[in-house]
């Protein structure tokens, strides 16, 4: 609606690019609900069966598993108790001579 052209699958990329601008910022410009889609609907549907195709939904699911397990586990884990400060060295006396060699 900026520019005028139109065929876009996904108008995300153009906004920031052409325009600089987020597509909140474009939806809030033009009064569009911020749940709706900026991306062309077939164009979805084919990216969905494309991931469903190839099991990318499956691997999704195994990552966050692990994910899970590794926070769950950090949660139960035995906190290290922490190193205590080291002392500050005293300074140095303003009028001690320098060490020849």
């Amino acid at each position: 609606m900026l520019c005028g052209k139109g065929g876009f699958k996904t108008l995300a990329r153009h906004l920031n690019t052409a325009h600089g601008m987020k597509p909140g910022e474009y939806k809030k410009q033009f009064s569009i609900p911020g749940k709706q889609p900026l991306a062309a609907k077939n164009y979805s549907d084919a990216r969905r069966k494309m991931a469903l195709d190839r099991g990318l939904a499956d691997n999704l699911a195994k990552a966050r598993g692990v994910r899970m397990a590794n926070i769950e586990a950090k949660k139960t884990a035995p906190v290290k108790p922490a190193k205590p400060a080291k002392a500050p060295k005293p300074p140095k006396e303003a009028g001690a001579k320098a060490k020849t060699a």
